[in-house]
């Protein structure tokens, strides 16, 4: 996983180097910082999985998700989205669960963003710089709970 990891980081760090020097054009949304969210559930998914995903993560809507997930008696996970085993061991749970017949549930994976939301924002709200990638740290695993 250490590899996809690097590989999502690297590629988010061109693209910002790309859209500064006018290389790209529209709109970026970066991810670095929560790379460990698409590596660990793509860790635990199979070609034949499907997936429903936000486009905004803003945390208002993902609450307002998981109220109503909840409201219908869909189970609602909530895990360290900056754990990539911890977010790949409870997609994997989750992917399990719903292969065997239990219906679907919602994920929601806690992270923190390291540059500003977009390349247009200037992110004067982030407080702490863009830490490397952990290497050869052990991240902590943490067990899903129920919502």
């Amino acid at each position: 996983m250490l590899e996809a990891l690097l590989r999502v980081r690297r590629f988010e760090e061109r693209c910002v180097k790309l859209y500064s020097a006018a290389k790209i054009r529209g709109f970026i949304h970066l991810h670095i910082g929560e790379e460990a969210v698409a590596v660990g559930v793509n860790e635990a998914l199979t070609a034949d999985d499907a997936v429903v995903s936000t486009y905004r993560k803003h945390s208002h809507a993902l609450t307002n998700l998981a109220m109503r997930a909840a409201s219908y008696g869909m189970p609602a996970w909530s895990v360290d989205g900056m754990d990539v085993e911890a977010v790949e061991q409870t997609a994997r749970r989750a992917a399990e669960g719903v292969r065997a017949g239990t219906g679907p549930l919602f994920l929601g994976l806690r992270t923190y963003r390291f540059r500003a939301h977009s390349m247009y924002d200037p992110g004067r709200q982030l407080a702490a710089p863009v830490p490397p990638l952990p290497l050869g740290s052990r991240p902590r695993a943490a067990a899903p709970s129920r919502g």
